[in-house]
């Protein structure tokens, strides 16, 4: 008896337009960011996700004065150290646009392709893969456009991550790099 093919994440991806929708719900969240931050210098933002749940919100951090993208990395200040880590009036653009459609039913596909018994770790690995590159790329494409810079008072050196819960930080800055290059023709 052959297995079914699983469930990937570029099936989800393309059936619900995550990528667009993600972006929509950033610049939303860009606008709430500037007035919740009352214009202060940013000099953190970032993604925190959690592919097994379907987790996606961003964080941002406030400079201190003087600080800047590069001492909040030297100092090893992730978003649980930031101003802002989960801002309730930014978080809510997220908690109505995509949690309430989407976290439920990626958490119930996630642990499908993870069952002991009928699950694919190959299908898990991949969709969870999936859902992280399509938040990079999400990432990248709000910083090309000039979303972050035109919402939000930036340092000049803001400091951009997508990070999941209780990942290595060197690596998944290493990711996001490698899915910038490829969207600007390098990789």
């Amino acid at each position: 008896m052959n297995k079914p093919t699983p469930y990937t994440w570029e099936q989800y991806q393309t059936e619900h337009q995550v990528e667009a929708l993600w972006y929509r719900l950033c610049v939303e969240a860009a606008a709430v960011a500037a007035w919740e931050s009352g214009g202060r210098p940013i000099n953190g933002l970032a993604f925190n996700v959690h592919s097994l749940y379907g987790t996606f919100f961003l964080s941002y951090n406030v400079a201190e004065e003087g600080e800047t993208g590069v001492t909040l990395q030297a100092q090893g200040y992730y978003p649980p150290d930031w101003s802002d880590e989960i801002n309730p009036a930014v978080y809510a653009v997220f908690e109505q646009g995509w949690e309430a459609q989407h976290r439920l039913a990626i958490e119930a596909i996630m642990y499908g392709l993870g069952d002991e018994i009928t699950g694919d770790e190959q299908a898990f690995d991949d969709f969870s893969r999936g859902f992280l590159t399509s938040c990079r790329r999400v990432m990248v494409r709000l910083q090309d456009d000039g979303v972050w810079a035109q919402a939000l008072n930036l340092t000049g050196d803001c400091w951009y991550q997508v990070t999941e819960i209780d990942a290595d930080q060197d690596e998944e800055e290493r990711l996001l790099e490698e899915v910038r290059a490829q969207m600007h023709g390098g990789g």
